[in-house]
């Protein structure tokens, strides 16, 4: 009797204990150091197990604390590394986006940083941070193509608040990788991997370069400059677009290739619909990147 009292009293705690998160696969058609991750907004890809990285989206001004440890604990529930993207929006009661970065260096927002960086912390497992992403790029982003001297004091404030209440964030520096992106390089000390984004869009790349491209022509352009930093890489935002047999084959090369640059780590790829409109850069609309689970899986 007492067996089965102590075996029924061990069933019932091993079933409120919380559930070890799942073992993530190395997708093999990746070299080994090369891992795999993805944004991906409608939760296509939730039952992969080959994704080490899930990115989300947390804009500076619609930051409510509270609400990002919830989502940050989903991700770890799948076993997965959170990668969080914070774009600096400006948020009325402190000022404009005239002003945002200089109020970002000058400190008024150092109470909305903490408050997420303790969040974050609260976590108890490392996260990547990737703050300010492309800001080489002309869009009405209100940080983006400023002056260096104004974006780089406001990134590297922004980093020494966060790290202050969240001292293992990883932090990750990622530009759309053209020319001139790495004078926006904020220094060192402030950078623990580098990135850029990566997208393939036939109408676009036929526009800018005459014809359409691979995965390795588009890394021969933008991966010179970021070895030169000499900091590991992630491809931050990754897409194809096309027919879903031309997105398998397109990955299956970028797979195939992406060991012939060392410092890549990972390639994260956005499994969405875009959000902006390439028709200004002679593309159709807003490309869908969407992909196959499948190509994912082992």
């Amino acid at each position: 009797m007492k067996l089965v009292l102590h075996a029924a009293i061990t069933l019932a705690l091993s079933g409120c204990a919380e559930a070890a998160p799942p073992a993530v696969e190395h997708l093999t058609r990746l070299p080994p150091a090369v891992d795999l991750g993805a944004y991906d907004n409608q939760h296509k890809l939730d039952d992969l197990r080959t994704l080490k990285y899930e990115m989300i989206w947390c804009d500076l001004d619609k930051y409510r604390n509270g609400k990002l440890r919830p989502e940050l604990a989903k991700i770890a529930s799948r076993g997965r590394t959170p990668i969080v993207t914070v774009e600096p929006y400006p948020i009325p009661r402190i000022g404009g986006s005239e002003t945002l970065l200089p109020d970002i260096t000058g400190g008024k927002y150092d109470d909305v940083i903490l408050a997420m960086a303790t969040e974050t912390d609260s976590l108890g497992s490392p996260v990547f941070l990737r703050f300010a992403p492309e800001m080489d790029m002309a869009t009405d982003k209100p940080y983006a193509r400023k002056l260096p001297e104004i974006f780089i004091p406001a990134y590297q404030h922004f980093v020494l608040v966060f790290r202050k209440a969240c001292p293992t964030s990883v932090l990750i520096w990622t530009s759309v990788g053209n020319q001139g992106g790495e004078k926006y390089y904020p220094g060192d000390d402030y950078v623990d991997y580098t990135g850029y984004s990566l997208y393939e869009q036939a109408d676009a790349s036929k526009l800018w370069c005459g014809h359409e491209r691979s995965f390795a022509q588009w890394m021969d352009e933008k991966y010179p400059a970021f070895a030169i930093l000499g900091k590991p890489v992630i491809i931050t935002e990754l897409g194809i677009c096309g027919s879903p047999q031309k997105q398998r084959s397109w990955m299956e090369d970028a797979f195939a290739t992406v060991g012939n640059y060392p410092l890549v780590k990972a390639l994260i790829y956005f499994n969405a619909q875009d959000t902006v409109s390439w028709r200004k850069w002679g593309a159709p609309g807003a490309p869908n990147w969407r992909i196959n689970p499948s190509v994912f899986s082992n």
